[in-house]
């Protein structure tokens, strides 16, 4: 004898075979199934995706391409210098523009990477162009180097200076109660 239990829902309309005899639980749970299964597939009839007309293919565009602008913008005055430096294509034209050879990179990597940083940050941009030319200016404004110095110690001094400066000049604030202005005899 099989002891498999066939249970096929008897179609709408015909009556159960025995009305006086109770439901047993192996057919209160396929009547439920069946139920579930008839309401779920009445739920995913396909119904229009918009109420209205599709939006046409420009608009669609045209609001995607401002919102990467609106994201853009709110990165960009966020400007942070590289981690590691030998993932930083500045670091490499810096060391090139202060005439470093491949085999000095190592030594000098702490050094520029400070310099790099403050031109960074001083000029609010990652371009090469504008890195330099910032690094240049400061060339400029400060003496040349000493006999046997090289020009990015020189920099890398005055900048880490700087930094000094403006660290000291924070605490100095913090203690001064009025801003003393300095008066001139003359």
């Amino acid at each position: 004898m099989n002891d498999e239990i066939v249970t096929t829902p008897l179609p709408e309309g015909k009556e159960k075979l025995g009305k006086d005899r109770p439901e047993t639980e192996q057919e209160v749970r396929v009547t439920k199934q069946l139920e579930q299964f008839q309401t779920e597939k009445k739920e995913k009839i396909a119904k229009p995706i918009y109420k209205k007309e599709p939006p046409v293919k420009a608009e669609v565009e045209e609001k995607v391409k401002e919102a990467v602008e609106e994201e853009v913008k709110e990165k960009e005055p966020v400007v942070s210098p590289e981690d590691y430096y030998l993932t930083d294509p500045l670091f490499y034209k810096v060391a090139n523009y202060f005439g470093l050879a491949q085999r000095d990179w190592s030594i000098a990597k702490d050094k520029l990477s400070v310099i790099v940083d403050w031109a960074v940050l001083r000029t609010q941009s990652r371009k090469a162009a504008d890195v330099l030319t910032a690094i240049r200016a400061l060339e400029d404004e400060i003496t040349s180097p000493g006999l046997g110095e090289r020009r990015y110690a020189n920099v890398h001094k005055f900048v880490r200076l700087l930094g000094q400066k403006e660290s000291l000049e924070k605490e100095l604030k913090v203690y001064k109660k009025h801003e003393v202005k300095e008066v001139v005899n003359g």
